[in-house]
């Protein structure tokens, strides 16, 4: 019996493994956001900066050739943040527009509205980095024949400007090459007025820029990415009543340090550091520091290789690669443009570290390897093993699989963890902990359908191997935990005026109901509505359990105000049922209805420097009322 049980989860393992089609990032973090958008011009060169909050993907600028001449810019794996829709352009760009291409997996597309034909460039080519330059000037044709018909001059910039540019770190634009290959461009979706642009013509490929002078440090002076980071500091309030009673308040006061040095393309020293600080205004509660990570490294052999030691976050395995120790990465070279791609592997072990608090688990113990094949247009293949051991118990020996695939039109992206000996020390279970899985298809240059499956169960491991070792009583529905699956998809059309609507449905359950509910989902979104510059988005849900049928409903409103500062108003409502048995065996049930009114401001008050600005109130039946108060300031760093 047990080697069959052993044949059977060989047979599983394998079949995820050869059938697993996911990004490496798949896995629950944080994904990188687009923090700035700047617009600048110096002389006949205008330059676009993209900002984020970590390396951003290498940026290939695609132009097109049907309708008005434009360029835009596809940031794989990437959030738009809080950054404007819109920015005033200069010279030959009129305007720049942001927007979410796809959510799962993130997508943020950047496009440049142009007043005619344009040369254009990309600091750093090729390469990840915090911030990427994009660089513009103005192009006339030249009549001829042969060779030299089609050519195209480009409008450089004067000297003085082009000093400028150098001193800045952004070459000058240099004449277009013609006849190059095109870049290969991601299948198109949906998102905003962005969507969909027309094809791409074979003869206008975007022009490189020569490589700009970048700082050098590190071991023989070589050419490396500038340090980066940011200061957040955000303050909240909450002022809430209940029926008759008092009402009470409580706030608190974060703060978010990030700083760090990282992918270079040679040898030399990187460091990363990212904490936050939280103090509270209700008594008893204790101020709270946590480190995401905070780590010294360097690479070595040509940059084939880096080890780094400290507070880690291994981004290719999720929330299994937080790590207190060290780890060591080997890598080939650079991603190329077609073939099989580029592999990355590496070891790492260490203290598991409390993410919420100092600290580490009391005797547990993590180690693991991983496995990364990546290649063009963002695709990726992950294999990782984890284990985790908790003084002399096995927590969790566990499989991570992670990919990401587009073909054509078509983009799966899948996760899954598998645990391959029971968890908790050997009492709860083993096999499938985590599936999830999302395809994206292009039917139509206006048409998307997309799927998603997920299944798993929820327990909490930590705490079961807590009971365990101190011989505290656990019970089987613990072990168990909470078990969920969902199946559905959804519909998206764009159409004219810039509006899209979608339209899903999907089957969702867990152990806590014996059927499944049903989930609809149908909603738009419009962006400047009828030249009004207003953003308008509206959704509904409407959800049938066995308790009973309700619906949620969100809509939100918002427009810049001039070219620094965008602002929302919003409305939601919820509706929650509620059942539990009292002590003499009566069941009660009740419906509490929450409607919620809120606005928010993004302001851009210097280059570097942003303020947010929220506020709340949300009614609750009757009986409860709550204001809710949120501002912050970002600073970022160079």
């Amino acid at each position: 019996m047990r080697r069959s049980q052993r044949l059977w989860r060989t047979a599983i393992v394998a079949a995820l493994m050869s059938a697993a089609v996911t990004e490496g990032r798949g896995q629950s973090h944080e994904p990188v956001r687009l923090t700035q958008v700047s617009v600048s011009r110096d002389g006949g060169v205008v330059t676009v900066v993209l900002r984020g909050s970590s390396p951003l993907p290498p940026v290939a600028v695609v132009r097109t050739t049907e309708g008005a001449p434009r360029l835009f810019v596809d940031l794989a794996g990437v959030l738009p943040g809080a950054v404007p829709t819109r920015l005033d352009g200069a010279g030959p760009v009129r305007r720049v527009r942001i927007a979410p291409h796809t959510l799962v997996p993130p997508v943020t597309r950047v496009v440049l509205d142009l007043a005619g034909a344009v040369g254009v460039g990309v600091v750093p080519s090729g390469a990840a980095s915090n911030d990427v330059t994009i660089a513009v000037t103005a192009v006339s044709a030249v009549s001829g024949s042969g060779a030299g018909a089609g050519a195209a001059r480009t409008d450089a910039p004067p000297p003085a400007a082009s000093a400028r540019s150098a001193a800045a770190g952004v070459a000058p634009v240099q004449a277009p090459v013609v006849g190059a290959a095109p870049p290969a461009v991601a299948s198109t979706s949906l998102a905003a007025e962005t969507a969909t642009p027309p094809p791409v013509s074979p003869a206008s490929p975007p022009p490189q820029l020569p490589a700009a002078p970048r700082p050098t440090s590190g071991w023989g002076g070589a050419p490396v990415p500038r340090p980066t980071g940011r200061i957040a500091v955000y303050g909240s309030g909450v002022r809430a009543s209940s029926g008759d009673g008092p009402a009470t308040g409580y706030g608190d006061v974060t703060t978010a340090v990030s700083y760090s040095f990282l992918d270079r393309d040679s040898d030399g020293v990187e460091f990363g550091l990212d904490l936050r600080h939280a103090a509270y205004s209700i008594a008893g509660r204790q101020p709270r520091v946590s480190i995401y990570s905070g780590f010294l490294g360097a690479r070595l052999a040509d940059g084939h290789a880096y080890v780094r030691a400290g507070h880690l976050w291994i981004d290719d395995l999720g929330s299994l690669g937080a790590v207190a120790g060290a780890q060591v990465e080997a890598r080939s070279a650079a991603i190329p443009a077609t073939g099989l791609g580029r592999w990355r592997g590496g070891l790492f072990g260490g203290l598991d570290p409390n993410v919420y608090r100092l600290g580490y688990g009391d005797g547990v113990r993590k180690a693991g390897a991983y496995a990364v094949l990546e290649g063009a247009r963002g695709r990726r293949h992950v294999a990782g093993y984890v284990n985790v051991h908790n003084g002399d118990q096995t927590e969790r020996s566990v499989l991570s699989i992670a990919n990401f695939v587009p073909a054509g039109p078509l983009f799966v992206y899948q996760v899954a963890e598998y645990d391959l000996s029971p968890v908790a020390g050997g009492l709860g279970h083993d096999g499938l902990s985590y599936f999830f899985s999302n395809a994206r298809l292009s039917l139509h240059r206006r048409v998307e359908l997309q799927a998603t499956v997920s299944r798993g169960r929820s327990v909490d491991v930590r705490g079961l191997s807590d009971d365990i070792q101190a011989g505290r009583a656990v019970t089987q529905q613990s072990l168990d935990g909470l078990r969920y699956s969902s199946l559905g998809g959804r519909l998206t059309t764009e159409l004219p005026g810039r509006v899209r609507v979608y339209a899903g449905y999907s089957r969702d359950r867990n152990n806590r109901d014996d059927v499944a509910s049903g989930r609809w989902l149908a909603g738009g979104y419009a962006t400047n509505v009828l030249g009004s510059g207003l953003d308008l988005t509206l959704s509904d849900s409407h959800i049938t359990r066995p308790g009973g049928t309700y619906h949620s409903t969100y809509m939100s409103a918002g427009r810049e105000l001039g070219s620094r500062v965008y602002t929302t108003v919003e409305f939601s409502t919820a509706l929650s049922r509620l059942r539990f048995t009292r002590g003499d065996g009566v069941t009660v049930e009740t419906a509490p209805s929450t409607r919620r009114f809120g606005a928010n401001a993004n302001w851009q008050l210097w280059r570097t420097t942003s303020a947010f600005l929220s506020a709340e109130r949300t009614v609750d039946g009757d009986d409860y009322r709550e204001w809710r108060a949120l501002t912050g300031l970002t600073v970022r760093l160079r």
